[in-house]
């Protein structure tokens, strides 16, 4: 990116503009350049873009107020406020997607305004373009309200212009975020109930017992179809075209119970309740979920292959919280979702220790309800429905490995996939409309899914107890994957009635 300060407007389209004023340094205006703080930069200002996607913010504020921006990338977002006597604001962007707010708030009856602004044509360009020039004593509402902002709160309405419907993007990938941890609780619970009961340990031929001692009094033998399970996971998103990135803590409750079917199957349910606190990047806000999620979950195993199902609905209720005092903004939506896991494998082995493939596939989705956020009317917007879907594949293999330590049965499993997400549902938009500009509907282009390979690595211990009670420790983690991090951990108490 090439960023140019000239010393007059004069410098800046040289070959459009001629000079109109001869400007003085005023210490007053602040400029953010691509979400970074606000800093002093005299005016007039010129800036000159050219990455991909750009933004930029300015606060123009003197006796003289001019700024030119020229945006050559393919996505681009301006925000200009300018206060002041004498104001001039010249904006050029000839990319596919553009959105830009020029305001020039009058100080008094003979104020000099104007605004020369020109975005991208063609027919697969995408523009928004909101300009308000005020008066004194303005009688309409919006001029009212920029009238009256102080330069710190015309900063926050620029930020949030930028980027608010990028925000809203945030509770998708969250919604993602919480239904797989579900489903990853219920396969770390299929992985660490693979063997140690009674059934399968004779199933695979692993069973030992002295004379004399029966399978069901077997002290290394253990029945536990009810459990509970606390959970915890760390997500990280990086930032992507569209949407702003985020950090989410996922805290959870689990319980459920699995019973056989028979000496080859056997199938489960469960019910979740999740509660997450996130930080949304930038410093823009926070959004915190609570959600409840029911999920089935079922194996089946023949000599030494087996196959696991797992499938999960939910639903989570996002409150976001942005900026303070008079710029505050709110929002609740609603959201559903549902999963699907199959995993399936062979495994070679003795009585204690078992080794082989594992083929895997994850399907998921998820929508939120479209929603009006609630706060200043500088600030505020509307939503429509979003969904976002993914599929991933993965191949990998599983070690399981079974100890006799006295009385106490100690089973432990590791297992690393080979991770394909690929992409599916990459091409969205968000629909918005400000409330500043109820007649205009924003476009917002979303490139947030795309097509990654990864690893996973996910490992488990537990220990039988008795035949009544078993206790686990578990956890899984990604690593390599290009703009999302997820870690997570599992404790779990199981007991038979």
């Amino acid at each position: 990116m090439e960023q140019s300060f000239a010393p007059t407007i004069c410098t800046f389209f040289a070959s459009i503009l001629s000079c109109l004023f001869s400007a003085v340094a005023l210490s007053a205006s602040e400029v953010s350049i691509n979400g970074t703080n606000f800093e002093v930069m005299a005016s007039p200002i010129t800036i000159i873009q050219d990455e991909r996607s750009n933004s930029v913010g300015i606060i123009d504020d003197g006796g003289v107020s001019d700024s030119a921006v020229k945006q050559t990338g393919s996505y681009n977002r301006t925000a200009i406020i300018q206060f002041g006597n004498d104001k001039l604001a010249i904006l050029r962007q000839p990319g596919l997607f553009n959105r830009a707010m020029i305001v020039q708030v009058a100080g008094n009856q003979e104020d000099v305004q104007s605004i020369d602004a020109h975005q991208g044509t063609g027919t697969e360009s995408v523009n928004y373009l909101f300009t308000l020039q005020t008066t004194v004593n303005d009688a309409d509402p919006i001029a009212r309200q920029f009238n009256s902002l102080t330069p710190r709160e015309a900063k926050t309405v620029a930020r949030n212009f930028i980027y608010a419907p990028e925000v809203s993007r945030i509770n998708v990938g969250l919604l993602e975020d919480v239904s797989i941890h579900f489903s990853s609780l219920l396969e770390n619970r299929l992985d660490q109930t693979r063997f140690g009961s009674c059934e399968n340990r004779k199933l695979h031929g692993n069973f030992e017992y002295s004379a004399g001692t029966s399978i069901k009094s077997s002290p290394t033998c253990s029945s536990t179809p009810f459990f509970a399970t606390l959970s915890y996971e760390r997500a990280d998103r990086d930032n992507a075209l569209g949407a702003l990135g985020y950090k989410q803590d996922i805290r959870s409750a689990t319980v459920g119970a699995d019973f056989p079917l028979g000496p080859m199957s056997k199938l489960g349910v469960a019910l979740n309740v999740e509660k997450s606190d996130g930080d949304i990047r930038e410093g823009l806000g926070s959004i915190s979920t609570t959600g409840y999620q029911i999920g089935g979950f079922g194996s089946v195993s023949q000599s030494q292959y087996y196959l696991d199902l797992i499938a999960t609905l939910g639903k989570v209720n996002f409150t976001s919280d942005r900026f303070s005092g008079p710029t505050k903004v709110r929002s609740d939506a609603d959201g559903w979702s549902y999963t699907g896991r199959f995993q399936a494998g062979y495994l070679f082995g003795n009585d204690y220790f078992h080794v082989g493939p594992l083929l895997a596939a994850r399907y998921s989705k998820g929508s939120v309800d479209s929603y009006w956020e609630e706060g200043n009317i500088l600030m505020t917007q509307w939503i429509s429905k979003q969904d976002r879907e993914g599929f991933v594949a993965s191949i990998g293999a599983l070690l399981d490995r079974q100890d006799d330590i006295g009385r106490f049965l100690l089973h432990s499993y590791l297992k690393f996939e080979l991770e394909r997400d690929f992409g599916i549902g990459r091409h969205n938009d968000v629909e918005s409309i400000f409330s500043l500009s109820p007649n205009a509907t924003v476009f917002t282009p979303v490139n947030d899914i795309s097509e990654d390979t990864y690893g996973r690595i996910s490992a488990g211990i537990n220990l039988s107890i008795n035949k009544q009670a078993r206790v686990s420790l578990a956890g899984t983690t990604l690593i390599g994957a290009d703009k999302l991090d997820r870690r997570a951990v599992y404790g779990e108490v199981s007991v038979a009635f």
